[in-house]
């Protein structure tokens, strides 16, 4: 529920690895222009917390196992958006789901530079627009804002977790997939 503050939703790490040792590095986020005209007002800064340490353990599934297991997760949770007429949901849900199909799915996204690299595969690409698009967790009016009865809000917590889970996965490990070593989001 905390995900629609800024800081909320736990935190995010990058890792910068050297050959025994790991520095982590985490963001602050401030809010820098409002006027600019991309509406892209957010500045970030890093800073490094911590220094020297081992590495931290780093697994994940092959980017085509979690596209596979988003595609469902996206195809369950707009079905229920769909039964609770709720279709500005649905249509998001839809939409992630036809990005992990793309030949360019950070075309039409809004942050088209989300990419660390153009070298990525194409699947990362598919994976961090079909997150983009996906992402419904916020404040007020957002998808983790709504409250249903009974068997309804166990079914929706269900698909809500397993969605938010595995966004964060594809994210951690789209941007992992770059052919760039030395640093990575644990």
């Amino acid at each position: 529920m905390l995900v629609g503050l800024v800081g909320g939703g736990g935190r995010w790490l990058i890792e910068s690895l050297q050959a025994k040792l790991s520095d982590l590095w985490e963001a602050r986020w401030l809010v820098g222009n409002r006027d600019d005209p991309d509406r892209k007002i957010w500045d970030v800064a890093y800073g490094r917390v911590g220094k020297d340490r081992t590495h931290l353990p780093f697994q994940t599934k092959r980017l085509a196992m979690i596209q596979l297991d988003l595609e469902i997760v996206l195809g369950k949770i707009e079905a229920f958006a769909i039964h609770k007429n709720l279709e500005n949901f649905a249509n998001a849900f839809r939409q992630a789901r036809n990005i992990l199909t793309l030949e360019s799915p950070l075309a039409k996204t809004y942050h088209s530079d989300l990419a660390p690299t153009s070298d990525i595969p194409l699947e990362a690409k598919q994976l961090l627009g079909a997150a983009q698009v996906a992402w419904v967790f916020g404040g007020m009016g957002s998808w983790n804002d709504l409250g249903f009865d009974g068997q309804d809000q166990d079914e929706y917590n269900q698909l809500s977790d397993d969605l938010f889970s595995l966004l964060q996965l594809a994210v951690c490990s789209a941007v992992n997939s770059s052919p760039l070593r030395g640093t990575r989001i644990p």
